[in-house]
């Protein structure tokens, strides 16, 4: 899996945690997962694809990454 279809999975997974519950909750969350350079979980898919590990199992964590960060924001607000 290359790199970009990793990131394109990991704003997938994001928005499929809020997918199904509250819509008032899903449309929350899609604004604050809805945009950003998304630098973090890049860096966690370059690394397991330049030391020869699986980007496709790179993703949950990349997404962890990306969900603590986006967290950690809304935490300082």
């Amino acid at each position: 899996m290359p790199v970009q279809q990793g990131l394109r999975e990991v704003d997938a997974r994001l928005l499929g945690l809020f997918n199904g519950g509250d819509d008032q909750l899903f449309h929350a969350a899609a604004h604050l997962l809805g945009g950003g350079k998304r630098i973090r979980p890049t860096l966690v898919l370059l690394s397991a694809y330049c030391l020869g590990g699986d980007v496709g199992r790179a993703v949950h964590a990349a997404t962890a990454v990306e969900l603590l960060h986006v967290a950690s924001l809304v935490q300082d607000d």
